[in-house]
Order: structure tokens, then sequence, then C-alpha cells
């Protein structure tokens, strides 16, 4: 139960913190989360291994949400993430920014009383519809949540989610969604490393900002072709090539190695 102790857990406070927002994250406008949120879908996943900018794009969504009116709750999943838990760590971050719309303290007392997780996370999606404003719900380390979590609770909220409600996912690749039956009755949008992986044109504009009058159109198609867009890869051989002399010869030093 979601006692008053559990309200103050450190924890608690430090799942629902974002982390900072990335200073070399390059906003991308296919990715833009105006996009996102008009392609009429209930939920948005990131699948893909680590270096491919997941828990950078969730805080980029979270940084552009409020723009358009929206609340943003975030929750960074792990595996002590048991049902009962999931439904604390979700009014936690609910509390922290619905001020006085909603999860006020009669609400908080009523979800500390329930026993049935299911009944509290019902409880929490009816709080959610009935505040005035769009919400943005943001769960990184998905992958991280117990069997149970993801297929009772996750899957709940997803199917449930009322029309205010957008909920953006982070998970490393593991089955951990497709275990989710909902997800093949829930519109959901998918982008998966294939998708995330940097363009030639990404690449190159991430180059010339960091190079400025060192950059030539052939050191960006090297880059692009070693790293074949990997986006920690892109982001780790740029920082490099900031700080040399000479950037074309450490890529042709790389690649004869």
């Amino acid at each position: 139960m979601l006692t008053q102790n559990n309200v103050r857990d450190p924890a608690l406070a430090l799942k629902t913190s974002p982390p900072r927002a990335t200073k070399a994250f390059m906003a991308r406008s296919r990715f833009l989360f105006s996009r996102i949120e008009s392609n009429g879908a209930t939920a948005v996943d990131l699948l893909a291994p680590a270096g491919f900018g997941k828990t950078a794009q969730l805080v980029q969504w979270r940084s552009e949400a409020p723009s358009r009116g929206a609340l943003t709750f975030w929750l960074t999943a792990d595996e002590r993430d048991e049902p009962h838990r999931f439904v604390q760590g979700l009014a936690y971050a609910a509390r922290e920014l619905a001020g006085k719309r909603g999860f006020d303290a009669t609400f908080m007392a009523w979800l500390d009383a329930c026993n049935d997780p299911m009944s509290a996370l019902t409880g929490w999606l009816a709080e959610v519809a009935g505040l005035s404003a769009d919400v943005l719900l943001t769960i990184d380390d998905v992958e991280q949540l117990p069997t149970s979590t993801r297929s009772e609770s996750l899957a709940y909220l997803l199917g449930n989610a009322p029309s205010n409600l957008f909920i953006a996912l982070g998970v490393r690749p593991s089955g951990a969604l497709a275990e989710l039956g909902i997800l093949n009755k829930t519109r959901v949008i998918q982008f998966t490393a294939t998708e995330l992986r940097f363009t030639q044109e990404e690449t190159s504009k991430l180059v010339a900002d960091a190079l400025g009058n060192r950059f030539t159109p052939d050191l960006a198609i090297r880059l692009q072709e070693l790293t074949e867009g990997w986006p920690l890869g892109v982001q780790m051989a740029v920082s490099a090539l900031h700080t040399i002399a000479d950037p074309q010869e450490l890529l042709n030093t790389v690649a004869e190695d």
C-alpha cells in the first residue's frame, strides 16, 4: 500500500525524477512529439539495445509535451516493481506534478487503503481521466518490470488508458513487450533500432555543428559508414573528432585498424 512513508520514500523520488536532458541531443523532426501524438495512437514504444538514445528521446518528448499543455509523469522501472509498487510509483509521479488538479490527499488516502493493485490502478486511471489536461506518462526500462507487472498491470494500463493519457515506453529487446497480447489490440507506434539509427543527413548535421569550418561532406559520409548510424557511436566519434586537429586522419586510422 502507498503509506505516508512510501510517499516520502527516496527510492520513489528517484524513480519518478527523469534524467537530465543530454546537451548533445539532436532533436529529429521525424520523432517530434507533436507528430507522434497526432498519429492517433495510445502509446509509443522505443525498442532497441543500449546506445540507441531511448532514454534521451523520452526525455526530449517530456520537454516538448508541456508546450502542448500536457502534464508529464515519469517512472523508471526496476525489478522490484511488483504490481503494488508499480502503482505506488505512478501515484507518486502524478502527485508531484498534478498540483491542485488531482491526486489530492483524499485520493492518496484511498489508494493507501486499497489492497488490490488492479483496483488501485483503475483508481489511478480514473484520476487521470478527471484531470483538466492531457498527460504524457513515460516509463523507461520496461524490460526490468517483473513478469506479473508487465503482463497484468502494464497491459491493463495500455488497454484502459483514457483519451487524455498518452504512454511512452523505453525497452530493450527481451520479449518483454511481445508477451503482452494487448499490444495486438492497442494502437501502439513502435520504433526499433532500425528507425533510431542516424540517417546520413542527421550524421552530417551533427558533425557540421560540432566541427564548424573543419567539416567536410566526405568526413560525415566516412563516419556514417564506420558507425552504421549507431547513435552512441556517432556521438562518441564526434566528441573525439572535436578535440583533434585533423579529423579526417583519425577516421582513416580507425578504418585501417
